[in-house]
C-alpha cells in the first residue's frame, strides 16, 4: 500500500496478505498449573509477607477457572516478589483469557528469569505454551516514510519498533497511518 502526496511517500509493506487474517479459535484446553516442588530462592532472599497468600489465592482462582481473578493475584504476588513462577502464572492466566501477546511475553520472561527459575517439567510446559500462544499471533512489517508518520491499530496509537514489525493477534484489525501533509489512510 502506498500513500502519496506532493512532498512525501509513505510506503507500508504488509507481511500478511491484505493485512486481514481471520482464524476460528477452538476452545483452549485448560493448562495444569502444578508447581512441581519447591523453587530455589536466591540465598539470603526471603519471600515477603503476603507473597504466599497471593500465590495461594491465584492458584485457587486459576483452578476454579476464574482467570481474571487469578491474574490479579499473580500480579499482586509479582509486585511483592518478581520471579519466574509469578511470570509463568501471569502468562498462563493471559493465555486462558486469550490475550496471546501478553501470554507469550510473560512466558518468555519467565523462561529467562533467574529468580525461582523454571526447571524441568515447568520449563517444558512454559515452552510449549509459548508455542501455542504464538500460533495465534502474526507479524506485520511496516516501512514508513516519512519517519514522523504515526500508526494506529484498532484506534489505538502504536509505537512502531525500530524493526518496523508489529505483533498482533490473528484476526481483523484496522490500520491507520498519518503523517504531516498527508491524507490519513486506513486499511482493514
Amino acid at each position: 500500500m502506498y500513500l502519496q502526496s506532493d512532498r512525501w511517500n509513505v510506503s507500508i509493506r504488509l507481511a500478511t496478505a491484505l493485512f486481514v487474517a481471520t482464524v476460528v479459535l477452538s476452545a483452549a484446553t485448560p493448562v495444569a498449573l502444578g508447581q512441581s516442588g519447591p523453587a530455589k530462592t536466591a540465598p539470603g532472599h526471603r519471600e515477603p509477607p503476603g507473597y504466599k497468600e497471593a500465590v495461594g489465592n491465584a492458584l485457587g482462582e486459576f483452578e476454579q477457572a476464574n482467570f481474571v481473578e487469578a491474574r490479579e493475584h499473580f500480579l499482586r504476588a509479582h509486585r511483592l516478589f518478581p520471579n519466574a513462577r509469578t511470570l509463568r502464572g501471569l502468562g498462563m492466566s493471559e493465555f486462558e483469557l486469550r490475550n496471546y501477546i501478553d501470554a507469550a511475553s510473560y512466558l518468555r520472561e519467565a523462561l529467562t528469569s533467574e529468580e525461582k527459575r523454571l526447571d524441568g517439567r515447568l520449563r517444558d510446559k512454559a515452552i510449549a505454551l509459548v508455542a501455542r500462544a504464538s500460533a495465534y499471533l502474526g507479524t506485520v512489517r511496516l516501512r514508513l516514510r516519512p519517519a514522523t508518520a504515526t500508526v494506529r491499530v484498532d484506534g489505538f496509537a502504536t509505537e512502531l519498533p525500530a524493526s518496523g514489525e508489529l505483533t498482533l493477534q490473528i484476526g481483523d484489525h484496522v490500520l491507520q497511518v498519518q503523517a504531516p501533509l498527508l491524507t490519513p489512510q486506513q486499511t482493514t
